[in-house]
């Protein structure tokens, strides 16, 4: 841990400053003194009393200990740490897309059949029919409009829709 502080008996020293490791607090500067605060903040933020901090450190070098001698188990928790930082990275590029809107959720796997309600509007006969076609993300969208809507995933719900839109 990278401590700002040294205790000496009744004394508190600030580790860094003009008489490092000896500086008081009354020769620190203001800057120096907004750094102790700020890690003191964050230590209060977390909720814990100095001999919870102290219990759980001593029960994590326990832990870590016993790992480190079991070689198998070691292998183990390596490979847990590398899956856990390789998930906590793909989640944080979600979470990058998605806070700059690029992170679009598919209603529907790519190759998914279709069906699509046809009005052909240039042929005489005015021709309506469901057409199968095959689910292509973004393309489908563009092309057919919003799942239930302007496409479906059965063909009764498409033939239903061709017959609602027949009566307008």
């Amino acid at each position: 841990m990278n401590r700002l502080t040294k205790r000496n008996e009744d004394i508190i020293y600030y580790t860094k400053g003009k008489y490092s490791p000896k500086t008081l607090s009354a020769d620190m500067e203001p800057w120096e003194v907004r750094e102790c605060m700020r890690k003191l903040s964050a230590y209060e933020e977390t909720g814990l009393e100095p001999e919870d901090a102290k219990a759980l450190y001593s029960a994590n070098s326990n832990i870590v200990k016993f790992v480190m001698d079991n070689k198998e188990l070691n292998n183990k928790y390596n490979t847990l740490l590398e899956i856990y930082d390789k998930l906590q990275n793909e989640l944080k590029e979600y979470k990058d897309l998605e806070e700059q809107g690029r992170l679009h959720i598919a209603p529907v796997a790519d190759g998914t059949d279709i069906f699509v309600p046809y009005t052909d509007w240039f042929d005489d006969e005015n021709v309506k029919e469901v057409i199968k076609d095959t689910y292509v993300h973004g393309y489908t969208e563009f092309e057919n409009g919003e799942m239930n809507k302007g496409w479906f995933l059965t063909q009764e719900e498409a033939e239903k829709a061709l017959k609602e839109s027949e009566g307008k």
